[in-house]
């Protein structure tokens, strides 16, 4: 869990370059990690959006989720982002921000 907190999130960009982008993997059968990762990102003033990539059902390759945080929104203004199925990360009101002193595994289950 603590690799998804507020503090986690801020050491990460402070080994980014100023302006750079961080790509955090959320694919899971279990655990919606969108609501983890849009507080983070909306804690530490940064752009979060939500990028997935859905292959050819013919071919040998899985569906993935992707969570991609940056200061620089032009970022997604990019032409390789041009065709790319992406949306703004999103959280439901009242969702809390982990933290290293805060985390609820139990809000983000998926439950089918």
């Amino acid at each position: 869990m603590h690799l998804l907190t507020r503090e986690a999130v801020a050491l990460y960009f402070h080994h980014l370059k100023p302006g750079g982008i961080l790509a955090v993997h959320v694919s899971n059968l279990y655990l919606n990690l969108e609501p983890v990762c849009a507080r983070g990102a909306e804690a530490l003033g940064k752009k979060a959006m939500v990028v997935e990539d859905n292959p050819p059902n013919d071919s040998f390759l899985f569906d993935s989720s992707w969570i991609l945080l940056t200061s620089d929104p032009s970022w997604f203004q990019r032409p390789s982002f041009e065709d790319a199925n992406m949306v703004p990360a999103a959280a439901p009101h009242g969702f809390r921000a982990w933290t290293d002193d805060y985390s609820s595994i139990f809000q983000i289950l998926k439950l089918k």
